[in-house]
């Protein structure tokens, strides 16, 4: 350290203070020192825009592992499955006012309808899983992949419990999180966070993953119900 000292680091060192604290050196003898300290602002923020430099930018390109064909393949699947899973519940739904504005600013906002309907068919298939087993918190990781995937291949019948529309409507952000995580472990992503920056999430596969891209010819499912 010595030896990087007289070469002239400790020029390029600086020792940083609260605001407080640095104002306590000029105003001694104040209880609160930064009590009716005013500071002018510097400016209007549009004056001072943030420069980066472009080898800093996040990458663009399309991301590890990523081919359209596979996407289709994919959205075609969820399509399929995620209509059966909800089948009565989806109807219901888009009858209750506040869900179906819910659904309408989801869709403008720029998602394809896939999305939409895959959130709610994770909601209603957790909902039918709660009810189900007994006690849910018995079973292992394993189990609950296994009891998942039966519920997603499964027709929802008419006499099948049906998530209330309070729950729908207080729980829809919260699932659509988790179709964001889901597809990016499809894509092999690693999320190592216990609750993971979604926002960020979702920009990266809309970015490098066609997330809001990808869609199929198909039936609209909600249309018919924006209207109302």
């Amino acid at each position: 350290m010595d030896t990087a000292g007289r070469h002239g680091l400790m020029n390029k060192l600086a020792v940083t203070a609260d605001y407080r604290t640095t104002m306590a050196y000029f105003t001694r003898g104040q209880q609160d020192p930064a009590v009716n300290v005013r500071a002018a602002p510097l400016g209007e923020p549009s004056k001072f825009p943030v420069h980066e430099a472009a080898e800093l930018a996040a990458p663009t390109a399309v991301g590890p592992g990523y081919s359209r064909e596979k996407a289709l393949e994919a959205i075609r699947a969820r399509y399929e499955s995620c209509a059966a899973v909800t089948r009565y519940t989806q109807p219901r739904a888009m009858a209750d006012a506040t869900i179906r504005t819910l659904c309408q600013r989801l869709l403008y906002e720029g998602r394809p309808e896939w999305i939409v309907l895959m959130t709610l068919a994770n909601l209603v298939m957790n909902y039918r899983m709660r009810l189900s087993r007994e006690p849910p918190m018995t079973a292992s990781r394993g189990q609950w992949q296994a009891i998942a995937t039966e519920e997603m291949r499964r027709e929802e019948q008419a006499s099948d419990p049906s998530p209330p529309m309070t729950e729908i409507a207080e729980t829809l952000g919260m699932h659509l999180c988790f179709v964001t995580a889901t597809i990016a472990r499809f894509w092999g992503l690693e999320i190592n966070q216990d609750t993971p920056d979604f926002d960020a999430l979702e920009a990266l596969l809309k970015t490098r993953y066609g997330y809001w891209d990808d869609d199929i010819e198909h039936r609209s499912y909600f249309i018919h119900f924006q209207a109302g």
